[in-house]
């Protein structure tokens, strides 16, 4: 998807100078051993790896001295 989505950009607009992750995700549970490892699992794969992956398929199309990656992350992270 990621890839797909970071090739959809260029083709349209003709040029990436920024890529913004602001994807994520988020469960409250009050109880830490109540967490399981596929919602673990689900979280890390949104709110992580997404980033990863959009910043690598990125990279071949941002220009190497003025391209940006910002990364953003709700509130809720710092809590």
């Amino acid at each position: 998807f990621c890839t797909g989505a970071v090739e959809k950009t260029f083709k349209e607009l003709g040029r990436l100078d920024c890529l913004i992750n602001n994807a994520g995700e988020q469960h409250v549970e009050e109880d830490f051993e109540k967490i399981s490892e596929d919602q673990l699992m689900a979280t890390f794969k949104t709110n992580i790896f997404s980033n990863f992956y959009l910043i690598q398929a990125a990279m071949k199309y941002l220009p190497k001295k003025t391209g940006t990656i910002i990364n953003n992350a709700s509130v809720n992270a710092y809590k």
